[in-house]
């Protein structure tokens, strides 16, 4: 398994979620490593991401995103 973690501040949540898609859509080291643990443990990794943060999103943010 791979986790990525994006940590972030109250007023940064978007950029969380921005970020973690750059990294699955652009960044080419984090394909090779992929592709390295792919080929070394002989089963394709599964990726999980995380936002983690020290605020509490607003109920119709949560409602957007499918979470209420």
């Amino acid at each position: 398994m791979v986790c990525l973690v994006e940590l972030k501040g109250a007023g940064d949540i978007a950029h969380a979620f921005a970020q973690l898609a750059f990294v699955w859509h652009k960044r080419p080291a984090f394909h090779q490593l992929l592709a390295d643990l792919e080929r070394q443990g002989g089963v394709k990794p599964v990726v999980t991401a995380f936002v983690v943060t020290n605020s509490r999103p607003s109920q119709p943010y949560l409602e957007l995103i499918g979470l209420l």
